[in-house]
């Protein structure tokens, strides 16, 4: 069972180690100069993380609340960039349903160091779908999404880490076109990893 925080409460609308060895489900690649994503990254402007993450199709923005059913397929990665998102002010349902929320970058993508690289890759192989979705308690709060954008030649793939509440973890296969957790290629729905992923993130953005 993860580790859970006491006292919380639960939330059902509003509310990813593995080092690189060939039997886990991230790996990072070697990466061959100038093969870092070029396609897509040049379509984009050479930015890796859109300036707001696609619309979710939840009531609220905030981000489809079905569980995954199965974990990532193995697959590897070159390079890497972490971005952090807020919501945005927010449109009031005309039904009275509360808030409608998007997700707005702040600052720059960092680009992850090969040590970093290594260690993301670490992180990222704990995430898998959740032991009990329906006995899940998270904290009532609601705070950034970190984005964790990956490439491998020229896909981008995008991780999406909540900052609150479960610390719910999102996948899509184009972090421009497809919200996360609504991939049609990748598991939808949510994942989870370590209760301290956005830390341990962190910490390997900065390595």
């Amino acid at each position: 069972m993860r580790m859970r925080r006491s006292g919380l409460a639960l939330m059902a609308a509003s509310v990813l180690a593995l080092s690189a060895c060939s039997s886990g489900p991230w790996d990072v690649g070697v990466a061959d100069p100038g093969s870092t994503a070029a396609g897509e990254l040049s379509e984009h402007g050479g930015e890796p993380c859109p300036a707001a993450l696609p619309h979710s199709s939840d009531e609220h923005g905030l981000g489809i609340t079905s569980s995954a059913i199965r974990t990532p397929a193995p697959m590897t990665f070159d390079a890497a960039w972490l971005c952090e998102y807020v919501t945005d002010d927010g449109t009031l349902q005309e039904d009275g349903n509360g808030m409608t929320f998007g997700w707005v970058r702040q600052g720059a993508p960092v680009e992850f160091s090969q040590a970093g690289l290594d260690a993301l890759a670490d992180v990222l192989a704990t995430i898998a779908p959740p032991e009990d979705a329906e006995g899940m308690a998270c904290t009532s709060d609601l705070g950034p999404r970190y984005l964790v954008v990956t490439a491998s030649g020229e896909d981008l793939t995008g991780i999406a880490i909540d900052d609150f509440g479960c610390r719910w973890v999102r996948l899509t296969e184009d972090p421009y076109v497809t919200a996360p957790g609504e991939s049609q290629e990748l598991p939808a729905g949510f994942l989870l990893g370590e209760y301290e992923i956005v830390s341990q993130i962190q910490a390997a953005a900065r390595a």
